[in-house]
């Protein structure tokens, strides 16, 4: 009986609401603020009329079913011209506050349909990969400044679910999965690389070979184990661990460390060629055949015809490394 009584109240309060809102809506409407505001600048009825495309007669109709509706006058006439009364200048302040509004929220939804505004939420998968996205997202920017866009860092290991349950709109992988509602486009190819001091003795090597890690520590970002690829398809192979397996989340960090000859670390070729114009670094394949890598975006199908999704993939594959 209680539960009754309370959804009869919330009913009751609700409909209430409704009708005051569309009564307000069914008294002042948009050609209302309109018409206000084309006589304040034109003077007169029949410029107005010429300037909005419509008869005069339209507009003396709305203006006195509007002054009954509000019960008050809105205009004095001043021979041909009509002065405001102080009801007449509150609409008009409105005018000049509300058709604005109106006017940017148009564009914008037309912006929508169009695909040039919106936000676009990027899930990242690959922590060196965020020099090469500075490089896709300037011009993009420079595009589509109406779109904003997000890094998302909080998906880094679990993008996918991200992806599929809307909670970012595109995502940035070296490890594409096939899914019905996802799908992966490839962007550039590379190949993962062990970076160490120039003054290794391991760069005496033609590559590297997972003994040379018994006595050697290995950087890496903090990642599990069972998502680099240096373990999965290099170390654990043949069942050898690094001497010390050190994280960081600092490219540059673990890069100045390794200059100083403490280590190896793990990354693309492409990152490790820009270092190494600054750097006294350099890099041998994983094994002679070296571990090769792909980078893929990866978008809802059901958003693959967005204009700006489509544009932004394909800018990144015109900024490959």
């Amino acid at each position: 009986m209680i539960s009754y009584q309370k959804q009869y109240i919330i009913i009751i309060d609700i409909n209430t609401y409704k009708y005051e809102e569309n009564s307000y809506i069914m008294t002042i409407e948009r050609i209302h603020l309109e018409i206000i505001k084309t006589i304040s600048e034109t003077g007169t009825i029949s410029s107005a009329a010429k300037n909005l495309h419509v008869s005069q007669s339209a507009i003396s109709h709305s203006i006195k079913k509007l002054e009954h509706c509000l019960n008050t006058k809105l205009f004095q006439k001043n021979g041909r011209l009509l002065k405001f009364t102080p009801a007449g200048q509150e609409l008009l302040k409105l005018s000049h506050s509300i058709l604005p509004q109106f006017k940017n929220s148009e564009k914008i939804i037309s912006n929508y349909s169009k695909g040039t505004s919106g936000d676009l939420r990027i899930g990242m998968e690959c922590y060196p990969c965020y020099k090469w996205l500075m490089k896709v997202s300037d011009p993009f920017i420079k595009n589509f400044p109406d779109v904003d866009i997000d890094i998302k860092q909080s998906f880094m290991f679990g993008g996918l679910t991200a992806l599929i349950n809307s909670e970012i709109d595109l995502l940035i992988s070296p490890d594409p999965v096939c899914h019905p509602k996802i799908e992966f486009f490839p962007v550039f190819n590379y190949e993962l690389v062990g970076v160490m001091s120039s003054k290794s003795t391991l760069l005496n090597n033609a590559y590297l070979n997972p003994k040379h890690f018994l006595e050697t520590n290995l950087y890496t970002y903090p990642v599990p184990t069972e998502r680099l690829d240096i373990y999965t398809k290099f170390l654990i192979p043949e069942n050898i661990s690094p001497h010390k397996h050190i994280r960081m989340e600092s490219t540059d960090l673990i890069l100045q460390i390794i200059q100083c000859n403490k280590g190896i670390t793990a990354l693309p070729n492409w990152l490790a060629d820009y270092y190494k114009k600054t750097l006294e670094i350099d890099y041998l394949s994983f094994g002679k055949n070296g571990i090769h890598k792909s980078i893929n975006i990866g978008v809802r199908k059901q958003d693959i015809d967005i204009y700006f999704i489509k544009e932004f993939i394909s800018m990144a594959t015109q900024f490959s490394i």
